[in-house]
């Protein structure tokens, strides 16, 4: 009987133990799907911060751009029928909205890059070893440079 009953824990245990590991590994695919769906997110919030909520279709032509709106004509014709221009503040606004656009994206760029992965990891290792030179009781030469004047 013994015998019985400790085959019986052990198995159990066994039991006991896979249900626990199956536990912790449907947590962890569920905490990965979370962090995947989170990044699918802002990446989607990123590109719709970078469409024209203008829906402007550029087109150049002779080297200069010409900005079309796809915005009804009739929408710029006034009481008598004749056409309105826009406000220079709401043309200025406009022109700073599409560049702020391009600079974003530019700096988004940049940031992403190879070169500014590289510069960051360069600029951290002369920090560090700035910081690891500076210690009580120094030369004073070493102390002149790093110190900023």
């Amino acid at each position: 009987m013994n015998l019985i009953l400790g085959v019986l824990s052990g198995e159990f245990s066994k039991e006991r133990t896979k249900a626990k590991n199956r536990g912790d590994f449907q947590k962890l695919r569920e905490k990965q799907q979370i962090e995947e769906d989170l990044r699918g997110y802002l990446d989607w919030i990123t590109q719709a911060e970078d469409i024209d909520p203008e829906n402007e279709a550029k087109i150049i032509q002779e080297g200069k751009t010409m900005i079309m709106n796809e915005i009804d004509s009739s929408d710029n014709l006034g009481e008598d029928g004749e056409v309105q221009q826009e406000m220079w503040f709401t043309r200025k606004r406009k022109s700073m909205d599409r560049v702020n656009r391009r600079l974003r994206r530019a700096c988004r760029k940049a940031v992403k890059s190879q070169a500014f992965y590289w510069l960051i990891i360069v600029l951290v290792f002369l920090n560090t070893g700035v910081l690891a030179t500076e210690h009580y009781q120094q030369p004073p030469w070493l102390d002149d440079f790093q110190v900023s004047k």
